[in-house]
């Protein structure tokens, strides 16, 4: 449950600025990225997708490293973006 709507996140940051959010030398630099480090603000990994903050600020809510400050489910995310 938890790990799904951080996946979405990702996926959500992907579509939105077509880069991962988190790309390192090597899988297991990736792999320890997404477990400590903050994803970097969309514009930084690509200045022309110009997401609006709101939405990134909603992208980022999906991929806190803590499941508990994560939204609960995948109605309670897309609330966020109304």
């Amino acid at each position: 449950k938890y790990s799904d709507i951080y996946t979405l996140g990702i996926t959500l940051y992907y579509l939105l600025v077509g880069q991962p959010p988190f790309v390192e030398r090597s899988p297991i630099d990736t792999m320890i990225a997404q477990t400590k480090a903050t994803p970097p603000p969309m514009a930084e990994r690509n200045p022309e997708a110009r997401v609006p903050k709101a939405v990134e600020e909603v992208v980022r809510f999906a991929m806190e490293k803590d499941p508990a400050n994560r939204p609960q489910s995948a109605g309670q995310l897309a609330a966020y973006f109304r």
